[in-house]
């Protein structure tokens, strides 16, 4: 079909490899110290996960991966703040960081 301005596209992991290349840049301007940091350090609302570090989401570590709210409609996964709140206050790792 058409593809429009309006069109949405799933992009899964597409995008990795450019987020990965942003945060190392932070790294490199010490604004992000370590990959090992906790999450919470650099997002406060992520504190009910102490265990879960930059680099385990970085490398789909954190046991977040299946992580979406119950009943998850494509406007609730579109929702940028819907979204953020979710993970970092609701979600809960589906296994211990860095296991798996």
């Amino acid at each position: 079909r058409p593809v429009s301005p309006l069109t949405l596209f799933n992009i899964f992991s597409v995008s990795k490899g450019v987020l990965t290349i942003g945060l190392l840049r932070l790294v490199q301007d010490g604004r992000i110290e370590c990959l090992d940091d906790p999450v919470a350090k650099y997002w406060p609302a992520f504190s009910s996960k102490p265990n879960v570090t930059v680099r385990h989401l970085l490398t789909h570590q954190a046991g977040l991966s299946n992580a979406y709210p119950e009943n998850a409609t494509l406007d609730t996964l579109l929702d940028w703040s819907a979204m953020t709140k979710f993970i970092a206050e609701e979600a809960v790792p589906s296994h211990e960081p860095g296991e798996e």
